[in-house]
C-alpha cells in the first residue's frame, strides 16, 4: 500500500518534469511536509489536500491521485489526494480551488464517480460537467462549520448543559419547531444565569465565600427555559457574505463566531479559528 508521502513524491516528481527549472524538489517537499505537520489537510469525507505556498513561484499547480486502496490518515480512510502548490502571496483562486475540492468530496455521488474514473480524461470530463466552479472570492459558505448544535427555546437548561457537556461545544443555535433560527446561547450565557443580577454593577464577587449562586442555578435547571437566557446575535451572516466582511463583523463585535443564516434557517457557524485554519494557514 502506498503512503501519503509516496503519493506526494510521485505528484511532485510529475510537477518537476512538466515545469523544468521552476521547482526545486527538495525545497518543495520540505514546504509540503512543514504545512502537513500543522494538520488540517485531511477531511472526514475521504479527501486529503496537502499543499504549500512557495517563494518565487507565481502559479497554481494541482495534482490529483486516486490510490487503488484507501490510505489511513489521521483516522480517516483517504480515497483521493489533491496536492496544491501556489505562491506565498495570498490568492483567492487558490483558496477557492481548495474550497471547491472539499465541496466535491462532500457530494457523495460525484465523489464516487470521480473515484471510479478509468483515466485522467474521464476524470476531467466529470469535473467539467459539475456545477462546482472556482469562484472569484471566498465566502462564509466556503469556510463555515456546517454541523451546528441546536436546541429548542422550550428546552430546559438541564438539557442545554447536557448538550454542552456531551458534545464539548460551547455554542448552540436556538431553533423553533419549524427549524427557524430564533436566537443563540453559549456556555457563558448558561453560567451567567447563575450569577446574581447585581453583578452587572460590581467589579468582583470575591466577597462571596460559597458557590451558592451556581448551586441555585442547578436547582432551577429543570424549570428555567432556554428562551429565558438566549440572546440575539449582534449580526447574522449570509452564505455569500465575503470572508473580509465576516472578519470585520467578528472583530467589530468581539466575537469568536457568528451564525450563518439562509432563509431564516441556520446553515453554518463561521468561527475565527476556521479563518485562521483555512486562510492564514491554508
Amino acid at each position: 500500500m502506498c503512503s501519503k508521502s509516496d503519493i506526494t513524491q510521485y505528484l511532485l516528481e510529475h510537477f518537476r518534469k512538466n515545469t523544468p527549472g521552476i521547482l526545486d524538489l527538495d525545497s518543495v517537499t520540505r514546504a509540503v511536509e512543514q504545512r502537513s505537520a500543522l494538520g488540517g489537510i485531511v477531511f472526514p469525507t475521504g479527501i486529503a489536500v496537502p499543499h504549500a505556498r512557495l517563494d518565487d513561484f507565481e502559479d497554481l499547480l494541482i495534482g490529483i491521485c486516486v490510490p487503488a486502496e484507501a490510505i489511513p490518515m489521521e483516522g480517516v480512510p483517504v480515497r483521493m489526494i489533491v496536492l496544491m502548490l501556489t505562491s506565498r502571496t495570498p490568492s483567492s483562486v487558490y483558496l477557492n480551488a481548495l474550497a471547491a475540492f472539499i465541496k466535491i468530496s462532500q457530494n457523495a455521488a460525484l465523489f464516487t464517480s470521480l473515484l471510479r474514473a478509468k483515466n485522467a480524461h474521464e476524470f476531467l470530463h466529470l469535473l467539467e460537467e459539475t456545477a462546482i466552479a472556482v469562484k472569484e472570492r471566498l465566502t462564509a459558505a466556503d469556510v463555515m462549520a456546517t454541523e451546528v448544535a441546536t436546541i429548542s427555546p422550550q428546552a430546559c437548561i438541564r438539557e442545554l448543559a447536557d448538550l454542552f457537556y456531551t458534545t464539548g461545544v460551547g455554542y448552540a443555535a436556538v431553533v423553533d419547531r419549524e427549524g427557524v433560527f430564533v436566537g443563540e446561547v453559549s456556555v457563558l450565557d448558561l453560567l451567567r444565569a447563575g450569577l446574581p443580577q447585581y453583578t452587572d454593577t460590581v467589579q468582583s464577587l470575591s466577597f462571596l465565600e460559597s458557590s451558592a449562586p451556581l448551586e441555585s442555578l442547578a436547582e432551577r435547571e429543570d424549570t428555567l427555559a432556554v428562551e429565558r437566557i438566549m440572546i440575539q446575535p449582534p449580526v447574522q451572516l449570509g452564505p455569500e457574505t465575503s470572508t473580509v466582511e465576516a472578519v470585520f463583523q467578528l472583530t467589530r463585535n468581539k466575537r469568536d463566531c457568528l451564525p450563518v443564516i439562509r432563509k431564516e434557517r441556520i446553515v453554518g457557524l463561521l468561527c475565527g479559528q476556521e479563518i485562521v485554519k483555512r486562510i492564514l494557514r491554508g
